[in-house]
């Protein structure tokens, strides 16, 4: 479920703390970031208690580890495309006061040869006010402590969005807390427009993951995707070949299919939006019921479905498959006035090279295989052109 939820945030750097783990921490940050570029750093757990585990995208950021504490780990992370750097100091705060004041005094210390943006992140185990503890009737000197270190080091405590607690426990959640947050420094205040920090659904863990954005969150242009579960939605084909039939167009076959596709894609677009949202209402109701269920998906493999990666046009094959019937007339005269004239709609034509690394470090064009993402028409042709040429079957011209 954590693997999930990861693949579908799209964060470039993750903190966890209270990794409880002081042995094969690479490989357990393996499991959960499947991703080739993935790149972590950690602080070993004591027994069964504390760790911290940093993980982030070597495509984006460049790590370098800058201290390692008794409580936290430093990094200084810079950008991939414009050297912009910034410090990430993860933490998991002790219980005592006495090493929580040690613990204040470890990242006041490491704040002081981080020069430029830099932000801490994790579990500090206390709160600030009363109001940040469920039942809290009086301000401890733990408190007082915290909130006293946070104004020492100038640091930004930006509002939690989505919820008031990160932390809880019992039946009905009779006790819960603020005890995890994201802190920054001024540098960061000044560098970026919007700063939003987000609780997000809980799931295997009595402490809830919050998410930091960053930047002016300006809509990007919306590149189609097509969704896979699209295809489990009850009456999905209904929709497709009443749709299909609506879209009059004029032209030759490959024109027409062009033109077809693109016309689906629209209306696919404002449909997600409505069944997705639903969706993801659901799903987040659904994960925050879930608590310490740990789903068993981790270890499932993926299906071949799952395997297949859209084209350029956003679409997959296993969209072809599922809706032949209704795209296979226009599919079918397509393919057949290519075989006669050799040649097709410019859009078809379409292709993205990506480079995969094929080892750790890979710098020089030697150390990258290329694959090809071709648009989902243009595999069809190149398919039964080449299974034809090998004398597997015919096709009429």
């Amino acid at each position: 479920m954590v693997k999930s939820l990861m693949q579908k945030w799209k964060v470039d750097v993750y903190c966890f703390q209270e990794t409880k783990i002081s042995k094969e921490v690479e490989a357990m940050a393996k499991q959960l970031w499947s991703c080739r570029w993935m790149k972590c750093g950690y602080l070993e757990a004591e027994g069964s208690c504390g760790g911290v585990l940093m993980m982030w995208d070597i495509r984006v950021w460049r790590g370098t580890l800058v201290e390692a504490g008794q409580f936290s780990i430093t990094y200084e992370f810079v950008s991939t495309q414009n050297l912009y750097t910034w410090y990430l100091t993860g933490v998991y705060a002790p219980h005592t006061r006495d090493e929580k004041l040690l613990c204040w005094e470890e990242i006041a210390a490491v704040r002081t040869i981080c020069d430029g943006p830099w932000a801490t992140c994790g579990d500090f185990n206390t709160v600030r006010v009363m109001a940040e503890r469920r039942g809290c009737s009086r301000i401890t000197n733990v408190m007082k402590d915290f909130s006293n270190w946070i104004e020492e080091m100038e640091l930004h405590d930006r509002q939690l969005k989505g919820g008031n607690f990160t932390w809880f426990r019992g039946a009905n959640h009779h006790s819960a807390a603020r005890l995890d947050r994201f802190l920054y420094s001024r540098e960061w205040e000044e560098t970026f427009k919007n700063i939003r920090q987000t609780i997000m659904p809980r799931v295997t863990s009595d402490h809830s993951p919050i998410m930091l954005q960053c930047g002016d969150w300006w809509q990007n242009k919306s590149y189609f995707k097509f969704e896979n579960w699209w295809l489990k939605v009850d009456g999905f084909k209904g929709l497709v070949d009443s749709w299909w039939s609506e879209f009059v167009v004029e032209g030759c076959p490959d024109y027409k299919l062009s033109m077809k596709l693109k016309l689906l894609k629209q209306k696919l677009k404002e449909w997600s939006k409505q069944v997705g949202g639903e969706l993801g209402t659901k799903i987040n109701k659904l994960l925050s019921e879930l608590g310490d269920i740990n789903l068993a998906q981790d270890s499932r493999l993926l299906t071949e479905d799952e395997l297949m990666a859209p084209g350029p046009d956003g679409i997959t094959m296993s969209f072809f498959k599922v809706c032949w019937e209704t795209l296979k007339e226009d599919l079918m005269q397509t393919i057949q006035n290519f075989h006669q004239k050799e040649t097709f709609e410019k859009s078809f034509n379409a292709t993205f090279v990506a480079l995969i690394p094929k080892k750790h470090g890979a710098e020089e064009l030697k150390d990258f295989r290329p694959i090809s993402l071709i648009v989902g028409v243009y595999k069809i042709i190149a398919k039964l052109h080449r299974k034809n040429e090998e004398g597997h079957w015919g096709i009429g011209g």
